[in-house]
């Protein structure tokens, strides 16, 4: 979750980078400039000092949690009412199996809001999510890490979701993201079939290697491409990329 207050009033999310050695964004001073109060970071555990402070006139000009980042074991799980899934195209709820990303793309919010350590849910959480979403006949889930791959449970995870699959007979099926490498991983994609993913989403972004490099998405091989792409073709599993 990601926060941006004016004092006395909620407005849009400010994408603001503080204290990271880059020093503050010109967005971010012309918004302390207007009489803002920014956040950075998750909001998990965070969030009621600021509304309470809120509440009591005294909010702060930054709240900064950049280097404070909370770990999502035993959090609560992302839950969506059926009937707001009912409006989202194709009936998808979607939850965070965890956040954060090791690599360094120059443009991405994800390293810049949630950092590079890999903090993630637990197994049991996924299932309890799950489970609570089938009772009322959510059937497809959008996992929303932006890089599912790097996730350091990404195969417990699976692991649970295939058991509730094969055995206990929840059929849900999957939306994950991952990165262009993920196909070197033992098991990945042959799991990612087995837990139900029918759609991968995959930051190409560039053919143009010098390109690649100036955005630091050095661990993006356009050699690998081709070989990347057929590997979920042969398990039956579309892509689609940026």
């Amino acid at each position: 979750m990601r926060v941006g207050l004016r004092r006395g009033t909620v407005v849009e999310e400010l994408p603001v980078q503080l204290e990271r050695g880059r020093g503050r964004t010109r967005v971010a001073k012309e918004a302390l400039d207007l009489g803002c109060s920014l956040f950075a970071g998750e909001a998990e555990g965070r969030i009621d000092r600021v509304l309470q402070d809120a509440a009591a006139d005294r909010l702060q000009p930054i709240y900064n949690y950049m280097d404070d980042l909370p770990t999502l074991e035993n959090a609560p799980t992302p839950y969506l009412p059926p009937e707001t899934v009912g409006r989202v195209i194709n009936h998808h709820a979607s939850f965070d199996a965890g956040r954060g990303c090791p690599f360094q793309c120059s443009f991405c919010t994800i390293i810049n809001v949630q950092g590079r350590k890999s903090r993630r849910r637990s197994p049991d959480d996924v299932e309890q999510l799950i489970k609570r979403h089938w009772a009322h006949a959510v059937r497809h889930f959008f996992i929303t890490d932006d890089n599912f791959a790097r996730n350091k449970d990404w195969e417990p995870i699976f692991d649970r979701i295939i058991k509730i699959r094969e055995i206990d007979g929840i059929n849900v099926h999957l939306i994950i993201q991952v990165d262009t490498m993920c196909h070197k991983t033992a098991n990945f994609i042959e799991k990612a079939k087995r837990a139900g993913v029918t759609r991968v989403f995959i930051g190409l972004e560039n053919i143009n290697p010098t390109n690649l490099l100036g955005a630091k998405k050095r661990q993006n091989k356009i050699t690998e491409y081709r070989r990347m792409l057929l590997a979920w073709k042969n398990v039956g599993i579309v892509t689609y990329a940026g």
